[in-house]
């Protein structure tokens, strides 16, 4: 994988495959790779097309590997004629595609983000809260699964991506709730505020996480990364 990534790099160097930039021309991307899941990005023209048939085709000749290009998606700007993408299409022979689905568990967006958009994730914190509320367990217990459980189901997607602000509080709602049930659908009254339990342990609470807050310090981790790398 690493020859078809100089491949690229050639390519985008001599000006043959051009890539969408971020920031300024000096950022551009044109490849992301994962073990076997490779993403390409390149302008939206029959000889891109081409260029990019002709990398793919070389290095697979040389490795011995193959694509497979049932697995294989084409995704284009709407903004693009229907005729002039099929074209495009024809020339890979790769079926086109208007939702790329997810990417290392992460869905990859292109449109409008709204609270359905990432609703799965809320489900899958709310799911595990009500399968162990008829447990009869310590609040002591309660508080290690809320933790290493509840609080970690959400951090993966939170890494790469801005949450709505709605899904996080409804996250920080089940968390909030969930030590202090005793059986689904019965609720104890909370005996210490929210605020007081996510304070950290030296200072007298329990270290729970703010879902918004986690939320942030991830993507500035990102954003202080990038600004290391090309500020």
């Amino acid at each position: 994988m690493e020859n078809l990534s100089q491949a690229i790099d050639i390519a985008v160097s001599s000006g043959s495959w051009k890539a969408p930039s971020i920031g300024d021309e000096n950022n551009q991307i044109s490849h992301l790779f994962f073990a076997d899941d490779l993403i390409l990005f390149a302008e939206a023209t029959v000889e891109h097309m081409k260029v990019v048939e002709n990398i793919l085709n070389d290095f697979c000749q040389a490795s011995g590997h193959r694509i497979s290009k049932d697995k294989s998606q084409l995704f284009f700007s709407p903004n693009l004629d229907d005729d002039y993408v099929e074209q495009l299409s024809n020339v890979l022979d790769i079926p086109i595609s208007k939702d790329l689905g997810r990417y290392l568990g992460v869905l990859i967006i292109h449109g409008r983000v709204t609270k359905a958009t990432y609703s799965k994730v809320l489900n899958a914190v709310a799911t595990k809260a009500r399968n162990w509320s008829p447990c009869r367990t310590s609040l002591a217990r309660r508080v290690t699964l809320c933790k290493s459980v509840l609080n970690a189901t959400p951090l993966y997607t939170m890494q790469t991506t801005t949450l709505p602000k709605g899904i996080c509080n409804n996250i920080d709602k089940v968390c909030r709730q969930f030590p202090w049930w005793s059986t689904e659908g019965s609720r104890k009254i909370s005996l210490v505020p929210w605020e007081n339990v996510c304070q950290p342990k030296g200072q007298g609470g329990l270290g729970m996480k703010r879902m918004y807050e986690m939320n942030v310090a991830f993507l500035m981790k990102i954003g202080w990364g990038f600004q290391r790398l090309y500020g």
